[in-house]
């Protein structure tokens, strides 16, 4: 019995022109990208299965009949999750919004249908598969962090309005002016567009056109295409200048690579690691030593943070998280049977004085959030 073919796996092995290479959008109109040869195959092909998936396309178009119903997430409030992040981070990894699953537990891309870990490890950025809770301690342990535009989970990406995620741009480039990470990865498109929609409006204008429309002339003016960022390097930078005598500047570079989500299938899943693996052979440039130049676009536009009027942050929460052991033992003889590791995570927040002369408050919380038994 030979094995089934899904679309996805048909388009991959009969795809001639999909290549690293080439970090082009998917669009409705990308089949006519491919060769004659490939389009008959992956035509033929599914003409061959359509019998074979009346049945499954009938059931899952039954289940998408019925719309998902959007609760009511107050009870994880406004900003569930704490952002990974230090200064000097080699990658910042900056996502949509949280989803359900890593609100309610806390952890980043904690959703087992999330393939961001493993994304990270095809990217050679970890030596293997982690769990979502290495999340709390990737800063210390790989120099790489996690933030997302918004804060406030949702079920599903289409609950955030434009104008919300166009919003929060201005907060997130203060958090990249603030820690100054080499590279920041947009985890989905969507975060790349918006972020790009905003730099597009600081530009200016092209010119009015020297032969404008004639009044009274037929036909409607064409609206402006809509702005869409590729995969990979983005054409704008912040380069930062530091406060001391020595005059060092430093420069924070974008990345665009597709959401990790389950959900989205614009980028079948080995794809989405082969372009994770291209991310990766970028950021061992910067990690080298002396540091190696990017494949930058030609036009690159560097932005200085200091004069994009970005929002004041909220005083630095330091966040540290310690490992526990314990021995526990059977209750009679006094033997050690198990060995359990605790995480516990410590927040310290320096706050300053509420009037003129008084000294800083130092407030520390600790909040167990691991437990791990191995006998």
């Amino acid at each position: 019995m030979s094995r089934r073919t899904t679309r996805s796996s048909a388009t991959l092995a009969s795809d001639p022109l999909l290549s690293l290479d080439s970090f082009t959008r998917p669009t409705k109109r990308w089949r006519s990208q491919l060769g004659e040869k490939a389009v008959s195959a992956v035509t033929h092909q599914a003409s061959s299965r359509l019998e074979d998936d009346v049945t499954d396309s009938k059931a899952v178009l039954k289940r998408r009949a019925k719309k998902r119903r959007k609760g009511d997430y107050a009870d994880l409030g406004e900003d569930p999750l704490t952002d990974r992040i230090k200064e000097g981070l080699d990658v910042l990894f900056c996502g949509e919004n949280p989803g359900i699953k890593t609100a309610e537990l806390q952890l980043h891309y904690a959703s087992p249908h999330n393939h961001f870990y493993k994304g990270l490890h095809a990217a050679g950025l970890t030596p293997s598969v982690l769990p979502p809770i290495a999340s709390r301690t990737l800063p210390e342990d790989y120099n790489i962090g996690i933030t997302n535009l918004i804060a406030r989970p949702t079920i599903e990406a289409s609950e955030l309005t434009k104008e919300e995620l166009d919003a929060a741009v201005p907060k997130l480039l203060a958090k990249v002016a603030q820690y100054r990470p080499k590279l920041v990865a947009f985890v989905g498109m969507k975060v790349a567009d918006t972020v790009l929609r905003y730099f597009a409006n600081l530009r200016p204008s092209a010119p009015p056109s020297a032969n404008p429309t004639p009044m009274g002339a037929k036909g409607k003016l064409k609206k402006p295409p809509p702005i869409k960022a590729q995969i990979g390097l983005q054409n704008y930078a912040l380069p930062h200048s530091h406060s001391d005598a020595t005059s060092v500047t430093s420069t924070t570079y974008f990345y665009c690579l597709p959401s990790t989500s389950g959900r989205v299938a614009a980028y079948p899943y080995p794809v989405k690691m082969r372009l994770y693996a291209t991310f990766g052979a970028e950021v061992a440039k910067l990690r080298a030593t002396p540091p190696q130049a990017l494949t930058l676009p030609a036009d690159v536009v560097y932005y200085e943070a200091e004069k994009l009027d970005l929002p004041a942050l909220a005083e630095a929460v330091e966040v540290k998280v310690e490992a526990e052991e314990a021995e526990i033992d059977d209750g009679e003889k006094g033997d050690v049977v198990e060995q359990t590791t605790i995480m516990v995570e410590t927040v310290t927040a320096v706050l300053e004085g509420a009037e003129a002369g008084k000294e800083d408050v130092q407030l520390e919380h600790s909040l167990l959030v691991k437990l791990e038994t191995s006998g």
